[in-house]
């Protein structure tokens, strides 16, 4: 019973537009002061315009499904273990988010106030989800069980996605508020710490949730293991009571077959002085041993007939402990396929 989950690609390294060449400043000269200074009328103010954002976020999410085949839970969910998308680290999934992160900037090229003039942080988001092949062929439990199951990874995977969204809005804030720096090799070290340090908290808020997501997933499926491995314990029980019962039904149908001859022969040796002498009377030695065979005959119908009630009662036993367990099987099968089920 085994689960199968993943998470998205690292991020690319920024890429950062070399500046060119520095270029040299024309000599300060002091301003002459003008004699007199016109004053505008309000009216002909200039209306001041908000500058486009210099620092930009553009983001794609692009959705793609892999065919998954089977008629039951196990074959379902063994194509998918065979056959399910492959993270970074080499492992089947059962859904997949994949993010690649790139950044392209330019600065003023101006070593004594270096700032930002342009920046373009990308995002492009590639989520994998299973599709089930003609789920409409599956039985009614099990398509119930697919629809939850695909329903519980998509949504899983729109997490990780919100993850990374948040990350790239939270960068472009981080970077909008870089001011000028000292000099340009100061304002591209800042830049690239701010890019390290939210690629860091992204992946930490990824693993956090990874880690809230299977803690939630072991709390429901927990007590489904508890109860499937009782169950499977006392089905265990059960079977060596068999065991036991079936191998004491063999004892005693040995001994009611033995028993059982010596019966049958006795009444046919009854029978056939019966029949030799119909309602008539024995002569004395046929007589004795007439009655002789007699109570042997009577002494052996009680015993035969406490061997039978003991075999019934063992069978009725046998038959209980049977039933239990094969109802046992069904229900842990069904504990077992909603085990696997559960995302």
């Amino acid at each position: 019973m085994a689960l199968y989950v993943a998470c998205g690609k690292s991020a690319t390294p920024p890429n950062t537009v070399v500046p060119g060449p520095d270029v040299a400043q024309p000599a300060v000269q002091t301003p002459v002061p003008a004699t007199a200074e016109p004053i505008a009328s309000p009216a002909s103010a200039p209306t001041s315009t908000q500058p486009p954002d210099r620092v930009r976020l553009t983001t794609t999410t692009a959705n793609q499904t892999y065919a998954v085949y089977g008629s039951s839970t196990e074959e379902i969910l063994a194509y998918i273990g065979s056959y399910g998308p492959v993270d970074d680290q080499g492992q089947r999934a059962t859904g997949l988010t994949e993010t690649n992160w790139s950044l392209t900037w330019d600065n003023n090229h101006d070593q004594r106030a270096c700032s930002i003039v342009s920046m373009t942080i990308k995002l492009d988001v590639k989520v994998t989800l299973p599709a089930l092949d003609h789920p409409e062929r599956l039985p009614a439990d099990v398509r119930a069980s697919w629809t939850g199951f695909a329903a519980a990874i998509a949504a899983h995977e729109q997490r990780h996605v919100d993850i990374a969204l948040t990350g790239a809005s939270t960068l472009k804030d981080t970077m909008a508020s870089i001011g000028a720096g000292a000099s340009c090799t100061s304002l591209e070290s800042e830049v690239n710490t701010a890019w390290s340090a939210e690629q860091s908290r992204t992946a930490v808020a990824q693993n956090q949730f990874h880690a809230q997501d299977q803690a939630r997933i072991a709390a429901v499926r927990d007590p489904i293991k508890a109860q499937i491995d009782g169950n499977r314990a006392r089905i265990d029980s059960l079977k060596a009571t068999i065991i036991s019962l079936d191998s004491s039904l063999r004892e005693l149908s040995g001994q009611m077959d033995t028993l059982s001859n010596n019966v049958s022969s006795l009444k046919s040796q009854l029978g056939s002085i019966d029949a030799q002498y119909p309602n008539q009377s024995l002569p004395p030695g046929l007589a004795q041993q007439y009655d002789s065979l007699r109570q042997q005959y009577n002494a052996l119908v009680p015993a035969y007939n406490a061997l039978v009630d003991n075999y019934n009662s063992t069978l009725t036993r046998r038959n209980a402990a049977a039933d239990e367990s094969e109802s046992l099987r069904v229900a842990t099968n069904n504990l077992v396929d909603k085990y696997n089920w559960t995302r």
